[in-house]
């Protein structure tokens, strides 16, 4: 015998009326497959290397295009004011990378990748920043003296300085702004004379003889410039390829030393 009611279905079994069961229409039965547990695992094993990349040092660093400073706020130089505010340093920004940054790094095209160790040079931190620090130190030095040299003021290294010149960087280091702090002491000096129209931004490490040294980090500091609306890039005359290939249509100058850095400055001060 059948017989139904609204609240659900009853059958006779052997003399008794049950009630049918049926599953909730808003319940799920979940079953716990082996594709399931696959799919678990992967995933778990998917978020453990994610985490993982975020605490494990790569060994390398990564430099980005970094601020550009007017030097003008850098440099004062004793009866000699600030010409013309348009000279500027480019800087970039190194940073240690965990292997997730250095993955990030490799297809910016925006960074490069330096091995920690060819840098460091197997110095801790500490000990490659007070070597910076003392880099900077020297390329002020020569700055002053090559500057005041060229523009006829009689200079015996080791001895005072016949003009007092203060340069005041901060905590920046190394010596790849020896040149421009060279070139914003000339323009001091020699104001009528070298006074560009445009911005001109430079990087160079000085040597003692006035030849101009190549430095690293050259796509990175002519993007920066790039992105500062440089008008004009002066940089070593060896890095002048890899300057253009990011230039876009700020003018680079490639010089092999100081006397042609000078020259450089006259040409877009009378433009």
């Amino acid at each position: 015998m059948l017989r139904s009611r609204s609240e659900g279905e009853f059958r006779e079994f052997g003399g008794r009326l049950q009630e049918s069961r049926r599953p909730h229409p808003c319940r799920r039965v979940f079953r716990w497959s082996k594709n399931n547990r696959k799919a678990v695992l992967y995933a778990a094993g998917v978020t453990a290397v994610l985490v993982g990349l975020y605490f494990v040092p790569s060994g390398y660093l990564a430099v980005y295009p970094g601020p550009v400073k007017p030097m003008q706020e850098m440099v004062s130089v004793e009866g000699h004011p600030a010409s013309s505010g348009r000279l500027y340093m480019v800087l970039v920004m190194v940073k240690e990378t965990n292997l997730y940054e250095a993955l990030y790094a490799a297809i910016s095209p925006r960074a490069a990748l330096w091995r920690k160790e060819a840098i460091l040079g197997g110095l801790s931190l500490e000990e490659y920043s007070e070597k910076a620090r003392q880099e900077m130190e020297e390329s002020q030095r020569l700055a002053v003296e090559l500057a005041l040299e060229m523009s006829g003021y009689p200079v015996t290294p080791g001895e005072e300085s016949p003009l007092k010149v203060t340069l005041d960087t901060g905590d920046i280091g190394g010596p790849s702004a020896g040149l421009m702090f060279f070139l914003e002491i000339s323009s001091r000096l020699k104001p009528d004379e070298l006074k560009p129209t445009g911005k001109v931004a430079g990087t160079g490490i000085l040597r003692p003889d006035g030849s101009v040294a190549a430095v690293g980090g050259i796509e990175q500091k002519t993007m920066a410039a790039r992105a500062a609306g440089i008008q004009y890039f002066i940089v070593p005359w060896q890095n002048e390829l890899s300057a253009r290939k990011y230039a876009g249509t700020m003018k680079i100058l490639p010089v092999r030393d100081c006397s042609e850095a000078l020259q450089a400055l006259r040409e877009v001060s009378g433009e």
